[in-house]
């Protein structure tokens, strides 16, 4: 706990007449004298100043301050991977190294998730690829451009069909049209021999570059954000420029300097951690301490031995204390230590007692990305700002759109996307069955189970 601060008036002071003055405050009630922290003792006197150092003073209490830390128990996507908010040697916030998540799935919303599938086209699609080769779309639940594939002997390739060439044709697009075949790859629409447009052979991108329809090739993530390896300080943190899965060169996820360093220049060193305010006063065995600045920051310095007949009392000043005469001091979580004169001598500080069970303004995480608070009294506050879920909970299949289910985030939110099962599917009409599509809702029903009619199914799954 901070070590006492002198700055104010002695507890119990004495009056000419030898005896304690009136009291002068409300047993129990708490105030702030700059950034030091006072208690009213039973006897109705206030108590030696508490030194808040690195906390700020709020209402008599020393809290710490977590404005602009994150919520413990939260989690957020970082280019490298998935980062946590755990609670910090301090109580606030602090963001963990990032971990990528394992093969096959990537971070979304502050959970790592399988890896998604954007449709490079519609199923059963068609397309040449130059005079004599066509590439077919294929697949139900990651639809993909199917490796091109060879017409016959002597046919040609027209609007992604394959023929014998020789009759009238079709433009299929417009001079100097480029278009995507998938994210790596583009085609060109130029002449063919049939003497029609349709779209040459595909061209592979260059790196760190992507297909964007009707622009061909370009890059990626923009222009790079820095220059991979470089280092940075930021928002009180070190940051890194790193490369992505994506080949995107970006700043990386902020780390927290370790506590007693901080950022300088990239990196994490050893910071200045007041330990006083300089001029302030304190009592110790010895004698009398008080800070000083050394080497750049407020230290308490060596110990002055008060002067025969004399000891420390109070805010720190040399005197000789009165049989019976009482003092009090913060201690602890919202503890008070008392001593007690005898003999014309101060007798030893007893244990902290009446403490709380956290420090003042702390926080922890507590139910579905909740947060719970410790007032003033040193008692934790009850858990606030709580999410709707707890992070991987999924609501029942159907409950998002017709099949699909919807799963709580890292943030304890529902996420809004339906999740699904792809491999999914229900019989329907006669004698068909439907997958589960992308959105959460049936596919079209299509013919599959002949044995269910007396002829054939067909079609959208009726019987012939």
């Amino acid at each position: 706990m901070s070590a006492l601060g002198c700055a104010g008036p002695a507890t119990e002071p004495l009056t000419d007449g030898g005896g304690p003055e009136p009291a002068e405050c409300e047993p129990g009630t708490r105030r702030c004298l700059e950034n030091q922290a006072q208690v009213c003792t039973g006897g109705g006197y206030w108590s030696l100043p508490q030194s808040c150092n690195g906390a700020s003073c709020v209402e008599g209490s020393c809290q710490a301050s977590c404005d602009g830390t994150c919520m413990p128990g939260s989690a957020r996507c970082a280019p490298e991977g998935l980062q946590r908010c755990d609670s910090g040697a301090d109580g606030c916030g602090v963001w963990s190294a990032p971990a990528p998540c394992v093969d096959g799935q990537r971070c979304v919303e502050g959970q790592c998730v399988e890896q998604g599938c954007e449709a490079d086209c519609t199923p059963g699609a068609r397309r040449c690829v130059g005079p004599a080769a066509y590439t077919e779309c294929r697949g139900e639940d990651c639809p993909r451009w199917s490796t091109a594939v060879d017409c016959g002997e002597g046919e040609a390739c027209q609007a992604g069909q394959c023929g014998g060439g020789g009759g009238e044709c079709t433009d299929q697009c417009r001079p100097g049209e480029l278009t995507c075949l998938g994210q790596d790859q583009f085609q060109r629409c130029q002449m063919q021999e049939s003497g029609c447009l349709d779209y040459s052979p595909a061209e592979a991108c260059p790196p760190g570059r992507v297909c964007a329809p009707e622009e061909g090739c370009v890059l990626a993530c923009g222009e790079p954000e820095c220059n991979e390896g470089d280092v940075r300080c930021f928002q009180g943190g070190q940051q890194s420029c790193v490369r992505t899965a994506e080949d995107c060169v970006v700043w990386g996820a902020v780390i927290a300097c370790d506590q007693g360093t901080q950022c300088r220049g990239g990196v994490c060193e050893a910071a200045c951690i007041p330990e006083c305010v300089a001029g302030e006063r304190r009592c110790v065995e010895l004698g009398v301490q008080t800070c000083e600045r050394i080497d750049d920051c407020e230290r308490w310095g060596g110990a002055e031995a008060c002067p025969g007949g004399t000891q420390c009392q109070g805010n720190g000043m040399c005197g000789v204390c009165m049989d019976g005469q009482e003092e009090e001091r913060a201690c602890g979580r919202c503890g008070v230590q008392r001593r007690r004169c005898g003999n014309g001598s101060w007798g030893n500080w007893g244990l902290c007692g009446d403490e709380g069970v956290c420090d003042a303004g702390s926080q922890r995480a507590c139910g579905n990305c909740g947060v719970e608070t410790c007032d003033n009294q040193c008692q934790w506050g009850g858990c606030q700002s709580e999410g709707v879920c707890a992070p991987g909970e999924e609501t029942a299949p159907g409950t998002c759109g017709s099949c699909g289910w919807r799963t709580c985030n890292g943030n304890c939110q529902w996420n809004a996307e339906c999740a699904r099962d792809g491999s999914m599917f229900q019989r329907c009409n006669e004698c068909g069955w439907q997958f589960c599509c992308p959105g959460g809702d049936w596919c079209n029903c299509e013919a599959q189970f002949d044995d269910a009619c007396a002829g054939r199914c067909v079609g959208a799954g009726f019987c012939e």
